[in-house]
């Protein structure tokens, strides 16, 4: 009884915690998109398009690569411990102990893509501006926000969702007010600006989180975030590491580098078969296109995961595949929405933000293609936020075996059909990725579902199309047709 009373007050918890936490990611998103979406107004109007090239996407992308392939792996490791082990001090020792060596993973990464880049781009160069030397700001940056690293997973597992969300907003503010103002007074160098503007907001988040765990109420004190960040704690557990844990999160950082080439693979073909000019509308069309992604659906998945990994810890099967089925539903409509309205709006949509000297190129045009494509970017961000949490270590390894002709297949259509069809190819050979991405991630749901439960799943198509039905006919046609039980 007291069992069970247990498992219904941790299964509120983190639900409870889902929607606040889902409320706050939320508000964050919609602050930094608007930023943002502010921010590059500012810029695409006032420098030329090469330079937008450079700085928004080829720079970018170098900062993006370090984080991606340090901190991923460590995060949905460390998602998956009980919510019981980050309340006892010895048990989150351990675990932050493991969270710190993403921080030397990012400096070897670092490390790494600044020397390739210094040698594919010897001779890369923007109006009289260092490329190698702006580069480098961007590595730098990429450095000071993954020494925030081991706080974000400790806040994060704390369900102090609310933390991550002000400290974001503050320094992306920050981030926004610098960059804004250094391209304005001097438009010639706005790489500077691009790579002032990313230290800022990574010290910002840095100092943020730091500042909070060592003075609030509900932080750690001085002591213990001053060790979690220095690696005193490291040094003082490491003979009595959480093996499995450094096992886990070595495997998912495996993953993060597969999902690296599947995510970034188009950027990749970007810049290695388009001109600067190219690369800044791609780059445009990306931030315009994926608002509603990053609006709603982003905080979504991130919540979801957080949900699925904890309420999984407790056995919680048929609220996960409540949960699962709703939410699927959700980002199915969403995106179908934003498909409708994408092709009719794009050009009007460009010119009125970007003006004539954007809207008179093909970037209209690519807009409305990638409209179609967030759809599907909605649902794998939700089946792929269920099979990270829910999958075993030697499952992720399949995966990533089962996705590597995926990715390659991928990669190569789009550069077939590069010379012929321009950006748009890049778009078309996301979609088919997505797709089997999805594909997988939905075999994988119906797999552990049927082993779970004693009785079998109908676990149908059904579950993703969202039901239009007076709310007198949704109980019978709602989620619950996702985990409709039969008769053997």
């Amino acid at each position: 009884g007291d069992a069970m009373a247990g498992t219904g007050e941790g299964r509120s918890h983190v639900v409870s915690s889902l929607s606040s936490g889902l409320l706050s990611l939320f508000t964050l998103q919609l602050f930094s998109r608007f930023l943002t979406f502010g921010l590059n107004i500012i810029i695409a109007r006032s420098v030329d398009k090469s330079s937008y090239g450079i700085g928004a996407v080829k720079l970018q992308l170098l900062y993006d690569t370090v984080l991606s392939l340090s901190r991923e792996g460590f995060r949905d490791a460390c998602q998956r411990s009980s919510p019981s082990a980050w309340k006892n001090r010895k048990e989150r020792a351990r675990i932050l102990a493991v969270a710190w060596l993403a921080i030397p993973l990012a400096l070897l990464v670092g490390s790494v893509v600044l020397f390739a880049s210094n040698v594919l781009d010897a001779r890369q160069s923007s109006e009289g501006e260092s490329y190698h030397f702006i580069a480098a700001m961007f590595i730098l940056a990429a450095a000071f926000e993954m020494l925030s690293e081991p706080l974000y997973i400790l806040a994060q597992n704390l369900f102090l969702i609310r933390l991550r969300a002000r400290s974001e907003m503050f320094a992306l503010a920050v981030k926004v007010l610098l960059t804004a103002s250094m391209v304005r007074l001097d438009p010639v160098h706005p790489l500077q600006a691009f790579a002032a503007g990313q230290i800022a907001f990574a010290l910002c988040v840095f100092a943020s989180l730091f500042g909070f765990f060592v003075i609030s109420s509900e932080g750690v004190g001085v002591s213990e975030t001053v060790e979690v960040v220095s690696g005193a704690l490291f040094a003082r557990s490491w003979r009595d590491l959480d093996v499995r844990l450094v096992v886990l999160s070595g495997t998912m950082c495996l993953k993060s580098l597969q999902k690296y080439l599947m995510e970034k693979g188009e950027t990749l073909i970007l810049l290695g078969l388009f001109e600067p000019h190219t690369w800044a509308m791609y780059g445009i069309v990306q931030n315009l296109g994926s608002l509603a992604v990053r609006l709603v659906f982003l905080p979504l998945e991130e919540m979801a995961q957080l949900a699925f990994s904890k309420l999984l810890s407790s056995k919680d099967y048929d609220e996960v595949l409540e949960i699962f089925s709703v939410l699927s539903r959700l980002v199915v409509f969403v995106g179908l929405v934003a498909s409708s309205f994408g092709q009719g709006y794009s050009f009007a949509l460009v010119h009125i933000l970007y003006g004539a000297k954007w809207s008179s190129t093909d970037m209209p045009g690519i807009l409305g293609w990638y409209s179609l494509y967030v759809m599907l970017l909605a649902l794998n961000g939700i089946t792929e936020a269920f099979t990270h949490a829910s999958a075993t270590p030697a499952q992720i390894r399949a995966r990533g075996l089962r996705l590597l002709p995926v990715t390659a297949g991928y990669l190569l259509l789009a550069s077939l059909l590069a010379p012929a069809l321009g950006v748009k190819a890049l778009i078309i050979g996301n979609c088919v990725n997505m797709t089997m991405r999805i594909a997988l991630s939905i075999a994988h749901a119906r797999a552990f579902f049927l082993k779970k439960h004693r009785e079998r799943i109908n676990f149908q198509w059904g579950c993703f199309c969202p039901v239009f039905l007076p709310p007198s006919s949704s109980s019978a046609a709602g989620p619950s047709q996702c985990s409709q039980t039969l008769s053997s």
